[in-house]
Formats: C-alpha cells, structure tokens, sequence
C-alpha cells in the first residue's frame, strides 16, 4: 500500500516536470518565431478631410490602403491587436479632380508605421473626383409580392414614413423617381398586418438614405358579392327627338368589403350609354352599357345586359 502510495507521488512530480519542459520548449518556439522577419500584408484604414460641404465624391473613393510589408513576428502580431491609426488625406491640398499617387506616400507611411518595411501597397493611383451634392425628398416604392385567403383583399397600403431624403452626387440623385424597400413576400393573408422593412442599401458609398427602414400597414378587409340595380343614364342625346332606352335598368354584381355593404346604394355606381356610340351596324340601335364603380374598395365582377337599345322618337 506504502510503494503504491510512493509510485503515485513520483508519478506525479514527473508529470509536472514534464509539463514544465513543454512549457519552456513552447515558449522559447514561440519566442524564437517572433523575433523572425515575416513577409505579410496589412490594411491600413484611410480618412478624408476637407471635403465641401456642397461636394461629395463622384466615384467611391477606397477606405483603406493595402501595405505590402516586411516585419518581425512579435511586431506584425502587436499591429493586428491594435486599434489602426488612419491615414488622413486632406481634400484641401488638391484639386476637384486630381490623381493621386500613393508611392509618393511611402515616405510618410513608414515613418507612421516605423517597425515595418514597406515593399509596395495597393492601390497605386487613386482619382479624386468631386461632382455638386444633391439632396432630395423621394417617395418610397414597397416591394411586395401578396396574396390573400379567398374572399379577401388588400384594401389599402399604409407607409410610414412614405417618403426618404436622398442626398449623393447630383449625376445619379437628380434621376431618382423613388427609392425601393426589399422585397416583402407573403400568402394567404386574411387580416391586417404589420412591419417593419429596411430599405435597399445604397449602391454606393457615397449615397446616404435617411430613414433606413419604414413601417408598412396592410390592410386586409373580407369581401362579399352583391347584387344591385342600376337606372342606365344616356350620355350625349340628339338634340332632336326622344330616345328611349330598352331597357332601362342593368342587373350589376359587385364585391365590396363586409363593413361596408350597409352604406351602399345606387350612388357608388354608374351606369351610361353613349349615343354616339351607336352601333349602327346591326338592325337595331344598340350600344354597350358602360358599368363603374365610383368607390375604390367596390370592385365589379359582372354586368347584365351588356347592350342597351336605342328607340329614337322624331
């Protein structure tokens, strides 16, 4: 029991001796890698200062410079945990429209970025391009791709906010006729509903959009089918002689939403014949009965009869 006990110490002592090694062997590997040179690229992040406040870049200008460096291990390791100083380029000391060459820059990044060499960087040349700034307030298009259960129908489209402001170079604000939400998609709906819907990013980053999203209500509402009568009005008679209609009423089917069929009567609706659109090549004188809703929410499925005949009196 005792040379167990002992086995079980010496055991042990080993192990933490052997880790100990492990450790100091790790380390001096790791030491030894990081005083090594290394070969690797970094970003370093740009800043533009200066700009007009009514200029704005006419092209996308790069956020950041790619440097090409040569470096020790423990130095490039320190730089990645590291918060990046940008590189400030002051829109002030050159013209609207300019190129800039970055290899005239090296000089300037390496005494920023003293520990490491630089081999080369990217990109090169860069175009400074400014063009007028436009600010505008367009309306927001809504994506939508919606169905409802039968018997139901979209009403009614709420948008709030129902407009954006715009603002980027005047080239490509000034030929905006709305901006666009992503696309919302949804079936079978039988209530209103409700959400919020961001809008689409600006292709670049030069546009800015306010607000970024909008929230959109859909109203929903269920429909029914009636039918009513309508007395049939003639439009542009004879100046001479009565003309009788035959007949005189048309038999109307409609769909309108189930809160609203208490209010409907013969003022939501038009019925009319036209005598100058009489259809003078059949044996007697006909012409189409035109049937329209005056209600938006009131849609017409069917009319009966479609013609109506003319009885002219000299």
């Amino acid at each position: 029991m005792r040379l167990a006990r002992l086995k079980s110490i010496f055991w042990q002592q080993n192990t933490f001796i052997l880790l100990f090694f492990i450790l100091l062997a790790s380390f001096a590997w790791f030491a030894q890698a990081m005083s090594k040179m290394y070969n690797t690229e970094i970003a370093i992040p740009i800043e533009y200062s200066n700009i007009p406040n009514n200029k704005v870049p006419a092209n996308p200008f790069p956020s950041s410079i790619l440097l090409y460096i040569r470096g020790k291990g423990s130095d490039i390791l320190a730089f990645r945990n590291l918060p990046k100083t940008p590189f400030v380029i002051d829109c002030s000391q050159y013209e609207f429209n300019t190129t800039l060459n970055f290899e005239a820059y090296k000089g300037k990044l390496a005494r920023q970025y003293p520990n490491f060499q630089i081999e080369s960087l990217y990109p090169v040349l860069v175009k400074l391009s400014f063009e007028n700034k436009s600010v505008r307030k367009l309306p927001v298009s809504l994506r939508n791709q919606i169905s409802t259960a039968r018997s139901f129908k979209l009403a009614q489209i709420k948008i709030n906010p129902d407009s954006v402001l715009v603002s980027g170079p005047a080239s490509y604000v000034d030929n905006l006729s709305s901006w666009p939400s992503e696309k919302i998609i949804l079936s079978q709906l039988n209530s209103s509903f409700s959400e919020t819907v961001p809008l689409i990013s600006p292709p670049f980053d030069v546009i800015e959009i306010l607000p970024k999203s909008i929230n959109y209500e859909l109203i929903i509402k269920e429909y029914v089918e009636k039918e009513i009568k309508l007395k049939i009005r003639l439009l542009s008679p004879p100046k001479k002689g009565q003309v009788f209609l035959y007949p005189e009423t048309v038999a109307v089917r409609f769909q309108a939403p189930t809160d609203m069929l208490k209010s409907i009567d013969t003022s939501f609706f038009a019925a009319t014949v036209d005598y100058k659109k009489i259809n003078t090549g059949s044996a007697t004188q006909t012409a189409a009965i035109e049937v329209n809703s005056l209600n938006p929410n009131i849609t017409i499925s069917q009319a009966s009869p479609n013609y109506a005949e003319m009885i002219v009196l000299e």
